[in-house]
């Protein structure tokens, strides 16, 4: 009975310190995450790439990890390096698997490989925020620019599709006019 009290007795004790350090693993995480942020939030996009490439050494699988690659395809799209901002975005895409942060990878890829005139990777990207994730923040942005999209692939019938969709989802939408005025373009 001695034996198996004292046996419990050093188990409590080494989860208990495990629980202090694993409690201490954590605010250094976040610490080191928010750190990084701070860069990204006051615009030094290239300190935050570093912070946050240094972040995801030192915790690649943290539960911040999908925000940090995030984040790192953010700063590079803010510094115009719009192909290599594209391969964050489908890295984050293929590391981890139904993500929070989808939605958003989506549209930025969509918008990262418009802008870069890539308009079939554009559309698959926005047809793919459309399909999946019809209740994203990005709903009628994501509309709006898969129309843009197709209006550049010379696709019209699709584009005033796309645009009807936008004036359908948000007659109010800030770009409502220019999705009218390309419906009437596109039909000419």
């Amino acid at each position: 009975m001695k034996l198996t009290l004292f046996v419990c007795s050093i188990i409590a004790v080494l989860l208990l310190g495990r629980g202090v350090n694993a409690l201490a693993d954590d605010a250094e995480l976040k610490e080191q995450f928010v750190h990084a942020y701070s860069f990204y939030q006051e615009g030094q996009y290239l300190p935050a790439f570093a912070e946050l490439e240094k972040f995801l050494k030192m915790y690649p699988n943290s539960e911040f990890a999908d925000e940090a690659t995030f984040l790192q395809g953010e700063s590079l799209f803010a510094q115009n390096q719009l192909a290599a901002a594209a391969e964050k975005y489908e890295y984050l895409i293929r590391t981890y698997k139904d993500d929070r942060l989808f939605d958003d990878a989506y549209f930025r890829l969509g918008d990262t490989y418009y802008h870069l005139g890539e308009y079939k990777k554009a559309r698959a990207a926005f047809e793919k925020l459309t399909t999946d994730y019809p209740k994203s923040r990005w709903g009628v942005d994501g509309y709006y620019w898969l129309a843009e999209t197709l209006y550049s692939l010379k696709d019209y019938a699709a584009s005033i599709s796309a645009y009807q969709k936008v004036i359908q989802l948000d007659a109010n939408y800030q770009y409502a006019d220019f999705a009218y005025y390309s419906m009437a373009y596109a039909l000419f």
